[in-house]
């Protein structure tokens, strides 16, 4: 079920890396973003290869957008 925050309609999506770097720049921008919440994360202690984030499906798609150019992460 997705989740909800306070005046914004948000759902969970699962982000992918290709390479391990990339990820944790994202989950560093995920901390850094008050309209995205890190859920979970999937792999080895300290070597996560998918995370689960919680965001409005507007940034999703913003994302998916950005990320379809790069190749390195996916949504």
């Amino acid at each position: 079920m997705p989740m909800a925050s306070p005046g914004s309609a948000s759902g969970r999506y699962i982000v992918r890396a290709n390479e391990p770097g990339q990820l944790a720049e994202f989950i560093n921008e995920v901390n850094a973003d008050p309209q995205m919440e890190l859920l979970d994360t999937i792999g080895p202690p300290g070597q996560p290869h998918t995370v689960v984030v919680a965001l409005s499906p507007e940034t999703a798609r913003a994302l998916e957008q950005r990320f379809g150019t790069s190749k390195q992460l996916s949504i």
